[in-house]
């Protein structure tokens, strides 16, 4: 093998090795943002149809869950403690619908900032600058699985629990269970589908959890990417001032400052 043809191979290990690394980074987020039909790079494995249909889906179960629930508490609900009780799960289910808006009208922005983050990690050229950049993708994913774990965990126990832990109820004659949502139907009574309603509950505890936790990784991803992006500026500084002044380096520096801003 020619020292050519070597110095080639080199340079496609580190570039896949790069790539892996970039795509470690963004990999808890997206999942999340996918599965929320929130991702905005469209690809082989998540076709736009997919995206679409999994749009669709969320938001027939954000409605689900908000309108019923705020027409219960508006029109069935005439105690102030008790519709102050369901202010809470209601605010959330707002929010919920505000997070998944802002971020289906901001895609493109989204997917400048993906853009932005793979230039950075193809800009690399040294394996301590890597090194720095993967121990903050590293604290980003276990940041965002933190709030992954919380989330979920609180979320969908508490829909999936909650009928259970409560005595049963008799409405119209018949012994049911409490939903963890309660909601008023105009055309049919939630507890006569009792199962129906708990599964799709529970759907909605996955739902917004999902939202609020692909929300959350946006903001982690982003600020942990900056941190790597400064702990390489800092490095760089501090090579400067061991070796003595680099024309080469101190440009990188300010250009890697100035994309740290701009970010």
């Amino acid at each position: 093998m020619s020292k050519i043809d070597k110095n080639t191979k080199i340079v496609e290990v580190e570039e896949r090795e790069t790539t892996q690394h970039f795509e470690y980074s963004i990999k808890m987020m997206r999942w999340l943002l996918q599965f929320g039909g929130m991702w905005p790079v469209v690809s082989t494995t998540y076709p736009k149809i997919l995206r679409l249909l999994l749009t669709s889906v969320v938001w027939f179960i954000l409605l689900f869950f908000t309108i019923p629930s705020c027409l219960h508490m508006c029109i069935i609900v005439k105690d102030f403690k008790i519709r102050l009780r369901l202010i809470g799960p209601l605010s959330f289910g707002l929010m919920n619908i505000f997070k998944f808006v802002s971020v289906l009208m901001r895609e493109n922005q989204l997917r400048e900032c993906i853009e932005w983050m793979a230039t950075d990690w193809r800009s690399v050229r040294s394996q301590v600058e890597k090194s720095l950049m993967f121990e903050n993708a590293k604290s980003a994913k276990t940041f965002t699985m933190i709030c992954v774990v919380f989330k979920y965990v609180s979320g969908i126990s508490y829909s999936a629990l909650f009928s259970f832990l409560r005595d049963p109820i008799v409405v119209n004659n018949k012994t049911t269970r409490m939903l963890a949502y309660p909601g008023y139907f105009i055309f049919f009574d939630p507890y006569d589908h009792f199962r129906k309603m708990y599964v799709l509950h529970t759907m909605v505890s996955i739902t917004q959890s999902t939202i609020t936790c692909g929300v959350a990784s946006i903001g982690i991803v982003c600020v942990m990417h900056v941190c790597g992006q400064i702990a390489v500026t800092s490095w760089m500084l501090r090579k400067v001032d061991a070796d003595g002044f680099d024309a080469v380096i101190f440009g990188r520096i300010v250009e890697k400052h100035l994309r740290a801003i701009a970010f």
